[in-house]
């Protein structure tokens, strides 16, 4: 695991939108964890979704910049049969709106 930049309630995070999620998963009463394990893909790679809210049995993956590299680790892991989602935007706003949309989905 790569070493956490970012802290919330404890527990290291790599980005600030990491830390973000986190604190908006919180606002919403959603319970989360934070990279509970890590998956074998079929290229043999291996996966760490960013959040799995287990009320919803969904990962999720946290991406400020997305790689074409990282866009397809998710979606071979997508491919697996996991229910996932992906937030992500260009600026801290677009981001917020993602990650906000979200929750309002699962709230519904």
């Amino acid at each position: 695991r790569r070493q956490a930049r970012f802290f919330y309630n404890g527990i290291g995070m790599r980005s600030n939108w990491e830390r973000l999620a986190a604190q908006c998963f919180d606002d919403h009463g959603l319970l989360w964890e934070y990279e509970p394990r890590k998956f074998r893909l079929p290229t043999g790679q291996y996966y760490h979704p960013d959040f799995y809210l287990p009320g919803f049995d969904l990962w999720v993956e946290i991406k400020g910049f997305c790689t074409y590299n990282a866009l397809s680790k998710f979606d071979l892991f997508t491919g697996l049969g996991y229910k996932t989602a992906l937030v992500t935007g260009q600026t801290d706003v677009e981001y917020q709106e993602e990650l906000e949309g979200l929750v309002a989905e699962l709230a519904a």
